[in-house]
């Protein structure tokens, strides 16, 4: 039986203005796995994810964090925020300290670790996120992508249960959109629940153990990646596209190029395998 760490019961949710933003959503996030939100600009996604942690309380409906309803006094959100951490699409809204170790550091301090815990956690986080290098560095001085690896930084010296990113890969050229899903994996590795928004269709399908995708503030369907991109009316009615691999992979058995009966491949390596070992030869 799927155990789930996170769930959104009914919520509804209206900005300023009653520009409704979430319609009576219900969701489960699996714990340990890798979850996608799909879905367009303004579908919801950012919003639902700020009640996940407490920044945002719903006009109607409940969060739930290990089947414990969320309260908001400000003791249960510092105990939330400790085991859900966020990282938001732009970096320069989360940093604020001045120097790199400072920053990855702010989290662990204001939870009231040790200090020896602090140094070890800090430590631990510039090593994962790659940037043991630039600890001394003024945040301001730092590239986009290395303020990316920053954020991500200060909330796994956190130590959370689950880590949501919101568009993570956003602005960031191939190389490193490849590096920081392939760290994303890595997290995941560790029993770290991992939720990201995402409408790059390819990420989603290569990446996802679960996508749940999401329109006008309402979930539309929900499942595996092939269910997903196998539902031609879903992707018509969320104006998604099918995977380039999908695709490629669709056509080459259309044409009997390959087995019919042969694994469906996720990304780019499974696919040049399937084409190596598979394709008819005449």
């Amino acid at each position: 039986m799927t155990e789930h760490i996170l769930e959104a019961q009914n919520i509804v949710f209206n900005y300023t203005g009653g520009i409704a933003a979430l319609k009576n959503i219900s969701v489960k996030i699996p714990k340990g796995k890798k979850v996608v939100f799909l879905g367009e600009n303004g579908a919801g996604k950012s919003t639902l994810f700020l009640h996940f942690n407490g920044i945002l309380k719903p006009n109607k409906g409940k969060i739930l964090f290990k089947n414990q309803e969320v309260k908001y006094d400000k003791k249960s959100l510092t105990a939330l925020r400790k085991c859900v951490g966020i990282v938001f699409q732009d970096p320069d809204t989360q940093l604020f300290s001045a120097s790199v170790s400072q920053e990855v550091s702010f989290g662990p301090m204001n939870l009231g670790f040790p200090r020896e815990k602090i140094e070890k956690y800090v430590n631990y986080a510039l090593e994962a996120a790659g940037i043991s290098d630039l600890q001394d560095l003024p945040t301001h001085f730092l590239s986009y992508g290395q303020k990316k690896r920053v954020t991500i930084a200060s909330i796994i010296a956190m130590e959370p249960e689950v880590i949501i990113f919101d568009e993570p890969t956003n602005y960031l050229d191939p190389k490193h959109k490849i590096q920081i899903m392939d760290f994303l994996t890595d997290l995941n590795k560790n029993s770290t629940t991992v939720i990201l928004s995402t409408h790059d269709v390819d990420i989603a399908y290569a990446w996802a153990d679960h996508i749940i995708v999401i329109k006008d503030g309402m979930v539309l369907q929900e499942g595996t990646p092939k269910e997903i991109f196998t539902n031609t009316s879903l992707i018509q009615d969320a104006n998604l596209t099918t995977p380039v691999i999908l695709d490629i992979y669709n056509e080459l058995k259309r044409n009997n190029h390959i087995n019919s009966d042969s694994a469906t491949p996720r990304t780019k390596a499974e696919l040049l395998e399937l084409i190596n070992t598979s394709v008819k030869t005449y």
